[in-house]
């Protein structure tokens, strides 16, 4: 096989009338490197190269009129639209949380991590279960607020392999942090210790895993409340439901995120809200995702908080819940 160096010079030919220089080939050896690539072939190759060249482009043309925040490139650079599509399984909300919201007071600047009651950044890698990833967010938060005591970082993949009697859960194709929140309330949860996480669909195996959790049950957020995500947010982590399958959440990288495609776009994928803050007048939710580090702020992003009726930007507001310990 040819040397890659090679390579490189050759993929760089294909696009030389329309970028000036090795923009793109020096940042897909960058990418290639960074990321651990390992192609097949030549072929599988150069097909990858058009297609980082494409998104790569995407993203210079975003960073040239935005100001508010910043795209860059990430592990989803080298994946065609409908590959991306596999990370957003989100099922829709059908069976909603049997509790009440009780009314506090919000406070709109706010961080769960500087209280300890965020765990360590995780990856779902290529199953598709960022709600079972948002439903332990919130509920390792809220154990650790109840209870106090160290962080118990709990079990996806027990999410994944047994909820599938509750609602539309599918494991790695789908599922709803409620319906999440349910069995746990049926059932318990396993420490992440006991029960690892392993990316792809398992049979449950519970039986002699101690229960590390308990919880009473769970809460919807008002829909498209956003006064009152904030309140929730203000006793705890909160599940949020949001639209990533647009260029802007795709490769977020810093700053206030402002649009997040149309709204007419239905929600399909779950983080954990952990916090609120201000910067420059603008509000803003700070929300934890589980594509690792190489994404976002460190793994997190900054959405523009919106307040009064709506779905807010990516429709953050729309269905929002969090468990009761």
């Amino acid at each position: 096989m040819m040397s890659r160096i090679i390579l490189f010079v050759l993929l760089g030919s294909v696009f030389c009338r329309e970028i000036t220089g090795f923009e793109i080939t020096n940042e897909f050896a960058s990418f290639v490197k960074t990321f651990g690539r390992e192609y097949r072939t030549v072929e599988e190759t150069v097909t990858r190269y058009k297609i980082f060249a494409e998104n790569y482009k995407k993203i210079q043309e975003i960073n040239e009129v935005e100001t508010d925040f910043k795209l860059g490139v990430n592990q989803f650079a080298d994946l065609t639209d409908e590959e991306f599509k596999s990370y957003l399984t989100l099922a829709p909300s059908r069976t909603p949380c049997k509790l009440r919201h009780n009314k506090v007071k919000p406070q709109p600047i706010i961080d769960w991590r500087k209280e300890g009651a965020i765990s360590r950044l995780k990856n779902q890698a290529s199953c598709g279960c960022s709600w079972a990833f948002s439903a332990t967010g919130a509920l390792e938060g809220r154990a650790k607020l109840k209870h106090g005591g160290s962080l118990i970082e709990l079990s996806e993949q027990e999410l994944v392999d047994c909820t599938g009697k509750y609602g539309d859960n599918g494991g790695c194709q789908g599922g709803d942090m409620c319906q999440a929140f349910e069995y746990v309330a049926d059932h318990g949860i396993a420490s992440e210790k006991d029960y690892p996480y392993e990316a792809r669909d398992r049979p449950c195996r519970t039986t002699g895993k101690k229960r590390a959790l308990n919880i009473q049950g769970c809460v919807n957020v008002t829909r498209n409340d956003n006064d009152e995500l904030l309140e929730a947010l203000a006793t705890g982590p909160v599940s949020v439901a949001v639209t990533a399958n647009n260029i802007e959440f795709r490769y977020y990288k810093g700053g206030i995120l402002t649009y997040c495609g149309p709204v007419s776009a239905e929600v399909d994928h779950g983080l954990t809200l952990v916090g609120a803050n201000i910067q420059n007048d603008k509000p803003y939710w700070i929300c934890k995702n589980s594509w690792g580090g190489s994404w976002g702020i460190g793994g997190y992003i900054w959405i523009e908080r919106t307040t009064g009726k709506g779905p807010g930007i990516c429709k953050i507001a729309s269905e929002a819940s969090y468990p009761v310990v």
